[in-house]
């Protein structure tokens, strides 16, 4: 479907930019079904293999992994640095904005079967996606527009805390989390019937993508919300 034009007059010259058909499909289904969308994630960076790449790989098109984030889908499955994916569910991936397109298609605990190669011999993975509300980052965890991380001891002393939870270290303005009433250095104690002590209690108090109530330590004081 084309979304734009190169153009200095106003005019076509002839040069557009499309976005693809079956993503438009995926995100009108999702929006009519639940009132948003959610991308899915894999967890890597990538980019285009190069002609002098190529000879290391007999193939001179797909994704070339330049990096995979930890404890990401990609990771669990054992995909590497240097992988070069070169088909997703039998579809033929010739770049690294194909790859992304393809991805984002998905909706999140979508089962992915990637094909891709690894010292000139192909080998098959099957991932499951996970979301981009959720994402894990170096000690940290994203969740529905805020990072969090564990209280450390210097947390607890600069903040005075004696509250066990996780901490909010971030929160995007324009996140549903930020809606519903979540800010900086809130301390979340409990999620639904789950005490929080830890990133991985979150994570697992978590897993679900359905509404969940959240019980928030600010100031003193301990408030409810639903996110």
């Amino acid at each position: 479907i084309n979304s734009a034009i190169i153009s200095k007059s106003g005019g076509n010259v002839g040069i557009g930019f499309a976005i693809p058909s079956n993503m438009v499909t995926s995100i009108a289904t999702s929006l009519i079904d639940s009132g948003k969308f959610t991308r899915a994630y894999l967890g890597v960076t990538i980019a285009d293999i190069s002609e002098d790449m190529s000879s290391f790989y007999d193939e001179n098109y797909g994704a070339l992994i330049t990096g995979v984030e930890d404890n990401s889908p990609a990771a669990k499955a054992g995909l590497k640095r240097g992988d070069l994916i070169i088909s997703v569910n039998g579809k033929k991936i010739e770049s690294a904005s194909e790859l992304k397109n393809t991805i984002g298609s998905y909706a999140p605990q979508r089962v992915v079967n990637i094909k891709f190669l690894r010292d000139k011999k192909i080998d098959i993975v099957n991932v499951t996606l996970a979301t981009l509300d959720s994402k894990i980052v170096a000690g940290e965890f994203e969740y529905k527009g805020m990072k969090l991380s564990e209280i450390t001891p210097a947390i607890k002393q600069q903040l005075g805390l004696t509250i066990e939870g996780v901490i909010v270290k971030e929160v995007d303005q324009n996140s549903e989390a930020f809606d519903s009433g979540v800010r900086k250095n809130d301390i979340i104690i409990q999620v639904e019937n789950n005490e929080i002590t830890t990133l991985d209690d979150f994570k697992r108090a978590t897993a679900t993508q359905n509404k969940k109530r959240f019980f928030i330590y600010r100031r003193g004081g301990i408030f409810a919300i639903v996110l």
